[in-house]
């Protein structure tokens, strides 16, 4: 499911870019700034993921 794949993408993404802050600047404090730049991302990918469907009128056979 897309919620599912959002999840997934989040869980692989944080650490990532996490760890490469910490290893680019051996900043815990970088690391940190880092994530609080990307909370919103996550946040609406979190959004995007869990959303319920739009209705959509169906075309109906005759």
């Amino acid at each position: 499911s897309v919620a599912a794949a959002f999840i997934g993408i989040g869980t692989a993404i944080g650490p990532l870019v996490t760890g490469w802050a910490l290893a680019t600047t051996g900043s815990f404090e970088a690391a940190y700034r880092t994530l609080g730049m990307l909370a919103p991302v996550a946040m609406i990918a979190l959004w995007a993921g869990t959303r319920r469907r739009a209705s959509v009128a169906a075309i109906e056979r005759i």
